[in-house]
């Protein structure tokens, strides 16, 4: 078991805090009602709980209007659907939990109260055992040695000084499936002269070479750890929003959607 910024690791499993938290909360508040034994409780926690999530990605979209109407009125409800890359605002999901669960139970509601604050309590928990970003919030040294992979497929030495900042570093690998299902997505902001840096972990160039020219990305840089470590990289993909002065400013940890990306591509102009 390992502790990072980013998720908890269990041997090859990597779990990112806040899902983490949200099914520990939901299976702490399903079960301590299952234990009542009662079909009516039982039912009307389900339906709370799904509630609450639903909400709670609403309460995100109405949070981030801009990033979700970005691309139109369709794709932002695709997104809003899709729940698996995240994106959810806990207020709205306690608010609209409570709501559905009054409504289901009128004045036995309050049953569902010491379940739900003990869930909200254990939920809380990873939160708190979630290490605070050590070497990552520094500013990677001056001199560090990148290979830069450039389209004839030649490799070059390149400072991480000589990058231009603010930037996105992206962390992948040509056999992760998140990855692979993120970077059109991304060779699409990156032909639109966003600052992408695509960094692989791991891999030679020729593979790294041939499924970029897939995809239709120009320039890579190849990482055999170093970087990943200093970064503290904890699965892939990563996706890290380095500021001007080289320090890590945002992070996120698994595939993202076209509202994350967007999200993180307008914190540049708040990005000193």
């Amino acid at each position: 078991m390992n502790f990072t910024p980013d998720a908890l690791r269990l041997g090859p499993l990597v779990i990112e805090w806040s899902r983490f938290s949200l099914i520990l909360g939901l299976l702490v508040f399903l079960t301590l009602v299952g234990r009542l034994r009662q079909p009516r409780l039982e039912a009307a926690a389900w339906q709370a709980a799904l509630a609450g999530v639903l909400a709670a990605r609403l309460g995100y979209a109405l949070e981030h209007p801009q990033a979700f109407l970005h691309s139109g009125l369709f794709p932002a409800l695709v997104a809003l659907v899709d729940i698996r890359s995240g994106g959810f605002a806990w207020g709205w999901g306690l608010l609209g939990a409570g709501l559905v669960a009054l409504w289901r139970l009128r004045g036995e509601s309050p049953r569902l109260l010491p379940a739900g604050a003990l869930a909200v309590g254990i939920a809380l928990i990873p939160q708190l055992l979630k290490p605070v970003p050590g070497q990552a919030v520094q500013a990677l040294p001056p001199g560090l040695q990148l290979e830069r992979l450039a389209p004839d497929g030649s490799v070059q030495l390149v400072a991480w000084k000589d990058l231009p900042k603010p930037l996105l570093i992206n962390v992948w690998a040509s056999w992760c499936p998140p990855c692979r299902a993120e970077m059109p997505l991304l060779a699409e902001y990156a032909k639109q002269g966003y600052p992408i840096v695509f960094l692989n972990s791991g891999e030679d160039a020729p593979t790294v070479r041939a499924y970029l020219d897939g995809v239709g990305i120009g320039t890579a840089y190849l990482d055999a750890g170093d970087v990943q470590r200093r970064l503290e990289v904890s699965g892939l993909p990563t996706t890290l929003l380095i500021g001007a002065d080289g320090k890590v400013k945002a992070r996120h940890l698994g595939s993202l959607s076209r509202v994350q990306l967007v999200e993180l591509l307008n914190t540049f102009k708040e990005t000193p």
